[in-house]
Parts: C-alpha cells; sequence; structure tokens
C-alpha cells in the first residue's frame, strides 16, 4: 500500500517544531556532558573501579535523554493542540468530541477487509491501481493524479471509471458472494 505524502509548503515543518526544538536541546546537552567527561579524562592520569562504576551511572543517566526528550516533545504539542482546541471553541463550526460517537473496530475484520480490498487491487492493471490508489489513499485530484501519471485528465476519469467497475465485479466473487 502507498503511504500519505508529506504536507506541502513549510507546514509540515511548523508541526514538527516541537520535536525539533526538543532535539536541540537534547543534543546540546549531550555535547556539554561529553565535552565535560573530555575534561575530566583529560585530567586523569589512573582510574580506579570505583570511577568506573560512576561512569556507568553516569552514562545510564545520559542515556535517559532520549526518552526524556520524546516525552517534552509529546507534552509541548499536546499543550499546542490544547491551545489550538480552546482557540476552535470559540468557533461556531466547532464541536465537542462528545458529538461524535465512539467507534470500536474489530481487527480481524479490518484484516479481512484490507487483504480482500488488495487482491482485488491485484486484479487490476498497474495504471488503474495506481490511479485508485492516488486518489482514494493520497487524497490527490483528477489534474495531480494527470500530473504524476502524465495522462490527460480524461484518461484518469477513463481509469478510474473501469477499476471501480472491474472492482465491482471481482470484489463480490472474492468474497464468495458472486
Amino acid at each position: 500500500m502507498l503511504y500519505a505524502t508529506p504536507k506541502r509548503g513549510s507546514g509540515w515543518l511548523v508541526e514538527l517544531s516541537p520535536r525539533l526544538l526538543t532535539y536541540l536541546m537534547s543534543f546540546l546537552t549531550l555535547g556539554i556532558f561529553w565535552v565535560g567527561q573530555n575534561t575530566q579524562h583529560d585530567l586523569l592520569e589512573r582510574s580506579e573501579r570505583g570511577y568506573a562504576w560512576i561512569h556507568i551511572a553516569f552514562l545510564m543517566a545520559v542515556t535517559l535523554v532520549p526518552f526524556s526528550t520524546s516525552l517534552l516533545a509529546e507534552f509541548i504539542a499536546y499543550r499546542t493542540a490544547l491551545k489550538s482546541l480552546r482557540r476552535q471553541k470559540n468557533h461556531s463550526g466547532a464541536r465537542s468530541l462528545d458529538d461524535y460517537p465512539e467507534q470500536t473496530t474489530d481487527p480481524t475484520l479490518e484484516a479481512e477487509v484490507q487483504d480482500w480490498l488488495t487482491h482485488g487491487l491485484n486484479q487490476l492493471s498497474i495504471e488503474q491501481r495506481l490511479t485508485l490508489e492516488l486518489a482514494y489513499h493520497m487524497g490527490h485530484s483528477l489534474e495531480e493524479i494527470a500530473a504524476i501519471t502524465q495522462c490527460p485528465v480524461g484518461t484518469v476519469k477513463a481509469r478510474m471509471f473501469h477499476a471501480r467497475e472491474k472492482l465491482r465485479s471481482y470484489l463480490p466473487a472474492l468474497s464468495g458472494a458472486g
């Protein structure tokens, strides 16, 4: 299956800014530790076993930096999302999460449906399958698909039409209903 494309423009950079900021902070923290450790080693003439255990404890503390950095990034992202939601509450179109009923899914059924669709898509030509995946999985418009596949929009429409027709005949047969 194909995955979603990254956002166009600098929107993705704004979304990643909390993680980038915390990465930079953790990198600087580790750099300061590293420089300090090198300074200590330059001053030593010899070391003992107790000194090695102190360094192991220090190393354990240093290895917590990625965990704490990730936690901090998630917290910043969470707070940013909360602020955004609070701002949207004043918007007349905003709805509460209570307005949306909780949906449960059966993972086995989802896997079966995914497998069923994959088998159906594999029955299509590569051009038809690519057109459907670009449209339905990746959310591209007809014009964008035409540009990606380097063909006219009419051809894209025809491929989508024929692909859907073939799937209408293939999928019931694959499920055992046809």
